[in-house]
């Protein structure tokens, strides 16, 4: 799910009935949050645990998270890996 690229994934998840992405992991101010912002336009629903990114520095978690959180364009949740349950 990279910009204007087609990689096929976004097709591959909503062809499984896959609804909500919880993208997690390190370089929280490119990996995690490019992610969330791109599946939450194109209409996935996206919970990101605050706890489950991993920068260099606690800035750039903050950043991540700040910028997440205060969008009027796009929605996603910010939440803690402790509160998100699989079904």
């Amino acid at each position: 799910m990279l910009g204007d690229k087609d990689t096929g994934l976004q097709k591959i998840l909503k062809d499984k009935g896959i609804t909500t992405l919880v993208p997690v992991g390190t370089t929280p101010h490119n990996g995690v949050l490019f992610t969330s912002v791109l599946a939450a336009l194109r209409g996935f629903n996206v919970v990101v645990p605050v706890d489950g990114m991993a920068g260099n520095n606690a800035y750039e978690d903050q950043i991540a998270a700040y910028t997440l959180a205060n969008s009027i364009v796009y929605k996603v949740t910010l939440t803690s890996i402790d509160m998100v349950k699989f079904q």
